[in-house]
């Protein structure tokens, strides 16, 4: 339909837009209120139990339909990443919405916010799984995967080397995929890349063995 045709012209510049708000998001939530984060507090019991609270508070907003619900608690959990590592328990809030959320713009926001868990373990696979999504729709036109080769640089895990070089390879070998986006995917990979080979590299395992 018309309607269709004007979708997918505007979709390449919207992409892009949403790329810069991604952006522009990480460093407003470093000026938000430290009382709004999960798991903080000094006041002992009362403390904990407030987290708790929070907690659950993000849990019923990352359920809600509603899109700018959940885009509200993700940037809440990378305002906390910011501050300090994640916990498992916050990790594991967003991993399921990586998978399956059934909109690519909190999927690429998750990308953003999981670099910053106590643990790369955690999110390692999820991050490579993500890279791996081949699918126009959910992958969202490869957005979706390019945030989570930026995650995986940023991470700095050898196991990481491999799937990114391997998105790469998809992007450089399929020159018709992803429309105008295309050459921006392919120099954001390479830049990706060549920043994980170099913390490798720093750490001494420029062949890509794991991290400890």
């Amino acid at each position: 339909t018309g309607g269709d045709a004007e979708e997918d012209k505007m979709r390449p510049l919207f992409s892009l837009v949403v790329v810069m708000a991604l952006a522009i998001s990480s460093r407003q939530a470093l000026a938000q209120s430290h009382s709004s984060e999960p798991g903080t507090g000094t006041d002992g019991g009362g403390s904990s139990r407030a987290a708790d609270q929070n907690l659950d508070e993000l849990r019923q907003k990352l359920a809600s339909p509603d899109y700018e619900a959940r885009r509200a608690v993700v940037t809440a959990l990378l305002n906390v990443g910011v501050k300090r590592p994640l916990n498992k328990e916050e990790v594991d809030f967003l991993l399921p919405h990586l998978k399956s959320d059934s909109d690519w713009r909190i999927k690429v926001r998750i990308t953003l916010v999981l670099p910053y868990a106590k643990n790369p373990g955690w999110v390692l696979q999820p991050l490579i799984s993500a890279l791996e999504d081949r699918d126009e729709k959910s992958s969202g036109g490869g957005n979706v995967p390019s945030g989570a080769c930026g995650a995986l640089a940023r991470l700095g895990d050898g196991r990481g080397l491999q799937p990114v070089e391997g998105w790469l390879h998809y992007l450089e070998s399929h020159p018709n995929v992803y429309g105008d986006l295309h050459d921006s995917m392919v120099k954001q990979a390479k830049e990706h890349l060549a920043e994980l080979k170099s913390k490798l590299k720093k750490a001494g395992s420029p062949s890509g063995v794991a991290n400890p």
